[in-house]
């Protein structure tokens, strides 16, 4: 949104990899597994090929129309924690090809139109962060020295 030419990444959090799915996709995947017998009372995955995190910035990034490039840097570089979440040290990997063969599942939605929508959304729906981000901090990561003291 701030146009930055650049965003960090750790490296582990850059090469982890998770599915995701889009909500309109997911409920189609869920309406046929109530609406078919074939669903009923079983397990059944969905979700889009998982990609690294560093790709989905990059993809998050096309559809702000944004020409920055995403750059990952060693963990130990980072000026500021990253993850929230579960440690980046393990992908989370699932495999959605019985639904779509059992249940003829496929995305209902564009790929591209669905992170559009997402982008959208977001902007209306941001929350304030946590602080500002340290810019400054940012910019002597990149460069391989130290930034201000926090």
């Amino acid at each position: 949104v701030d146009r930055r030419p650049f965003v960090l990444l750790p490296e582990s959090v850059a090469r982890w990899k998770g599915p995701r799915g889009y909500v309109e996709d997911v409920g189609e995947a869920i309406a046929l597994c109530v609406e078919r017998a074939e669903g009923s009372g079983r397990t059944l995955h969905v979700g889009e090929t998982s990609v690294t995190e560093q790709a989905w910035v990059e993809r998050i990034g096309r559809a702000m129309g944004w020409d920055g490039r995403v750059v990952a840097l060693p963990d130990d570089r980072m000026p500021v924690p990253y993850w929230k979440g579960d440690s980046a040290a393990q992908d989370i990997s699932i495999n959605s090809e019985k639904i779509r063969r059992e249940l003829r599942y496929a995305e209902v939605v564009d790929p591209d139109e669905a992170m559009r929508a997402t982008v959208e959304w977001e902007r209306e729906n941001a929350q304030a962060a946590d602080g500002a981000p340290d810019y400054e901090a940012e910019d002597a990561a990149l460069e391989g020295r130290r930034g201000p003291p926090n």
